[in-house]
């Protein structure tokens, strides 16, 4: 073998050498399919910006992006936001019902549910949420939540189950709402979720139907760590030993009522971007039981290499070829 050959063999070897350092090791892809167990979520928190879990109310006359219904008894300055608590579950537990407590409220009309969250005050009157087997609004037997990650981290779910108590009243506020519907401002259970560090957003918008705050719509942000069945909820979100004692404020509570049965003593809170994103286009609806699988991306494609990586090889291979004619127009002949 002529040293142009070797010198050949060398700069071919060392490419291979140097493409093999470089690139990145391909990625494992996220497990796609039902995330089973509790999605312990983190306390809202109002300081310089929101954070955390919480709850909005849109008004009748919004859209996705509010306005939104002041709460009064909100400790955040922007008083549209109501901070949630974990309660005695520590957050929403999938592939199972919570529900509330027979009863389900005290004399005053507090809702006494608080294994999801913690009973929150609204309007001088603590609201509550479960997860039923039987909805109380309708009547409507409904499954227990599921929700799912594609490959791609994102969640997706059904939640019909979902209903908010507040003085001496129930509201559904799922996703989809027990008869498959995304009615008026409703949308579609989302979020994120990260499979290494398990944290979790879930976002989902459900109007309400009937009763003092018909047609306005609640908004639910939870985020926080997913713990899955069989682990210990996170020493971060866990629930608090002491169960939220309704306040002085805890009266009847009752919103005055307008002449068309609207809530007058809300008060539009400013506008704010859409958490959720678009509704659902008018007609869309899913029976509540559906299969997650058609909705969970399993897309196979594998991992793609980034656009640098491609552009840095392929230069890379130019300059060994360059190289590789230069050594053999300069290289003696020694054959002979």
């Amino acid at each position: 073998m002529n040293r142009a050959m070797k010198r050949t063999s060398a700069v071919l070897a060392l490419g291979v050498v140097t493409a093999l350092a470089i690139a990145p090791a391909a990625p494992a892809r996220a497990a796609a399919g039902p995330l089973v167990g509790t999605f312990a979520i983190a306390p809202g928190t109002c300081a310089s910006t929101v954070s955390g879990s919480y709850f909005r109310m849109i008004l009748p006359t919004g859209d996705a992006n509010g306005p939104f219904a002041g709460n009064g008894d909100s400790e955040c300055a922007d008083q549209t936001y109501t901070p949630l608590s974990p309660g005695t579950d520590a957050g929403l537990i999938t592939g199972t019902q919570q529900p509330a407590p027979n009863p389900a409220f005290d004399s005053a009309g507090n809702g006494l549910a608080s294994r999801i969250t913690r009973p929150t005050p609204f309007y001088g009157v603590h609201f509550a949420v479960s997860t039923e087997a039987v909805d109380p609004q309708t009547g409507t037997t409904t499954p227990a939540p599921v929700i799912a990650v594609d490959a791609n981290g994102a969640l997706s779910g059904t939640l019909p189950s979902f209903g908010a108590s507040w003085n001496k009243q129930t509201f559904n506020q799922g996703s989809p709402k027990p008869d498959g519907s995304y009615p008026g401002n409703s949308s579609r259970l989302a979020g994120t979720f990260d499979e290494a560090t398990r944290a979790f957003t879930l976002t989902w918008r459900s109007q309400i139907e009937g009763g003092p705050f018909d047609n306005f719509t609640g908004v639910w942000h939870l985020e926080g760590t997913f713990d899955p069945a069989g682990d210990e909820p996170t020493a971060a979100t866990t629930a608090p030993t002491a169960e939220t004692t309704p306040g002085a404020a805890g009266g009847s509570g009752s919103v005055p009522v307008g002449p068309e049965g609207g809530a007058t003593a809300i008060t539009a809170g400013p506008v704010a971007s859409d958490e959720v994103g678009a509704a659902p286009e008018a007609g869309d609806s899913a029976v509540a039981t559906e299969t997650l699988s058609t909705e969970v991306s399993t897309s196979s494609e594998g991992w793609q290499p980034a656009r640098w990586l491609v552009l840095l090889i392929a230069t890379a291979g130019l300059a060994g070829a360059v190289g590789l004619v230069w050594l053999s127009r300069t290289e003696p002949d020694v054959s002979g």
